[in-house]
This record gives C-alpha cells, structure tokens and sequence, in this order.
C-alpha cells in the first residue's frame, strides 16, 4: 500500500478516530452507521496521515475527544483503555478501527469509508489487474501474532478480517508465531527459491546456510519471544513439532533482562535436549535490535553460531518480513 504522492510500501497500522456525540447504537437513523465504532468514534485518517493529523490537529486537553491508534498490535492488548472521564475506547473499537485499516485490500468495502481513499492498495511485482486477480483467488490469510497472544486478540484480528471480506471463513485465517515466521521469512523455501523482494534487506540474512539448530528472539506487544527451531534437511518436512517456545516479559533494567533471558534460555534449551553450543544460528527478527551488552552477552552463552540481526529493519520498513513469514507458511507441513 502508498500514498499516490508518495510511493511507500507498508501502511503504517494507524487510525486517527474522533468521537461523535452518538455511541453506534443511538447514532441518527438517516446517518449511516458503517462508519462509526460502537463507541461513537469515526475515523478522520489512516496511516501515516493519522500519525501526521494526530500532530498537526490534537484533541484538546482533557476532551477525550480524539484518539490516536498508533501500532495497533499494542492495542489489542489492552481491551479497556479510559479516556478522561470519557467512555473508554474498546476493543470492538479498536476491532473497527483495524477493519478501516485492512479495507484499503477490499475496494468494495473500502468504498464505504472515505479514509480509505487516501491510500492506494498496490504490490510489488504486480499490475492492478494481477493483484485484483490474486484477491478474487485468496485462499487464506496468514497472521504473524506475538506468542502470548490469547484467543481475544485472535479473535479480534479474525473478526476485522471477516469484516473486510478478504476470506468467508474463520477457518481460513491463520495465526503464525511471530519467532517461526521470522525464520520461514529468510528459508529458501520447501521446494524453490523464495526470497521476500526487499532490496534494503542485509543478503547475510537469506544469503546464510540456515541449517541445523535455530534460536530466534522476536519481540511481542509486552514480551520477548524465543524459538529453537530444529530444520530437517529436507524443508518439505518441517513441523510444528520442530519447534519449542518460550516467552518472558521485557523489563527497563538490562540486568533484569540478561537475568530472565538466562533463565528463559537455558529452559528452551533444556526442552529441547540441546547445549548452547548445538546452536548454529541466531535470529533477531524483525525489529529486534538488541543492545550491545545483551548481545555480547548472547554471543558468549552462544558460542558457536551464526548471530544475524536486520538492523536496516528498523530505519526502513518498506515491508514486512513477518508478514512474509506469514504468508510463506502455508507452503510448509506447520
């Protein structure tokens, strides 16, 4: 996705929502209702024309009135949230808000939305035709989630999904760990080459021999996720069974930080009947950029791998690696 004036893929997940004076359930019967949350917000903007309105045109002070849903992952994890003596912002709001996000795919729903024109849906690779081709064909949406996502966040994902119309059924969404699709993001692929097309990317990241035993650290909304991921030779073969998780939450002090990835660590390890120097890889996914004393402190625990980390993710987020990760996973047995 990109605005016209500006070609950028990757849509920044933000919707800039200001509150009417009708919750949905009292709005006026000769106003439409599609375009307000249960709550009574309407959406102003999306992407990064919510985050620059946000700046440009606040609520004012101690209103309550307008809201800015900036990375609405973190939102979904916080299903009540007050807004000075206001009526909260809910999750079914923020669900809403995530269905005006993900209708930018839909024009046919989109349309409903004035927002929604200022953004214009595009792929790399493709022309209009083929990528509106590609929609009337999807089969599956894939969905890479943090690890301590529960079935509320899940669910509010799915339901936004559904509203937009991209695929009939639950059944057809897909949730991925966000640690095993960081790592099916640099694979070749089970059974040809498939890289994701990102040319600001690191080729250390699909240029390396992943082979043997993974560990990737990927960050959640609250948490910090680890994976070992045992690949097989054979890609084609790989299972859920392959990999073992672990999560822990992230804390301000960095001694705090070493001392809980320890022990979260030799946990994982134990799980998985490994010893750190069985280890032949080491993945920061994403936007993991660890500190130099974390990852000092990695490197000494974990001798003999291959450390890797996108650093260039986090100045330039044209794609998704996760997103790929997601995507790519239904080519494999997980």
């Amino acid at each position: 996705m990109h605005n016209p004036q500006n070609k950028r893929f990757r849509l920044p997940a933000a919707v800039y929502l200001s509150r009417t004076h009708f919750p949905q359930h009292d709005y006026p019967e000769d106003r439409p209702t599609s375009a307000v949350t249960p709550s009574g917000f309407v959406p102003l903007a999306i992407g990064s024309l919510a985050q620059s309105l946000a700046t440009l045109a606040p609520s004012p002070e101690g209103s309550g009135q307008r809201m800015l849903l900036d990375n609405l992952q973190h939102w979904l994890g916080r299903p009540t949230i007050a807004l000075d003596g206001e009526l909260p912002i809910t999750t079914d709001d923020v669900t809403f808000a995530l269905h005006i996000l993900l209708s930018t795919l839909n024009p046919a729903v989109g349309a409903r939305h004035a927002v929604v024109s200022t953004v214009q849906c595009e792929a790399v690779g493709l022309t209009p035709l083929e990528l509106q081709t590609a929609w009337q064909q999807l089969d599956g949406v894939g969905v890479a989630c943090p690890g301590d996502w529960g079935g509320d966040q899940r669910q509010a994902i799915a339901q936004a999904i559904l509203d937009t119309q991209l695929v009939a059924s639950a059944s057809q969404i897909d949730f991925v760990d966000a640690a095993i699709a960081a790592l099916l993001s640099v694979l070749p692929g089970p059974t040809s080459p498939l890289l994701l097309p990102e040319p600001s990317s690191r080729p250390s990241l699909c240029n390396q021999s992943w082979t043997g035993n993974v560990l990737v650290v990927a960050r959640g909304s609250s948490m910090l996720h680890l994976a070992v991921i045992a690949l097989p030779s054979n890609l084609q073969t790989l299972q859920r069974q392959h990999c073992i998780l672990e999560t822990l939450p992230m804390v301000d002090r960095l001694q705090l930080i070493v001392e809980q990835l320890h022990q979260a660590l030799m946990t994982l390890l134990q799980t998985a009947n490994l010893s750190p120097v069985e280890i032949h890889h080491v993945l920061y996914a994403d936007d993991v950029d660890p500190s130099p004393a974390i990852a000092q402190w990695l490197k000494k625990q974990i001798p003999n791998a291959t450390h890797v980390w996108d650093s260039d993710r986090a100045a330039n987020r044209e794609s998704s690696r996760l997103a790929f990760g997601a995507a790519v996973q239904a080519l494999y047995a997980l």
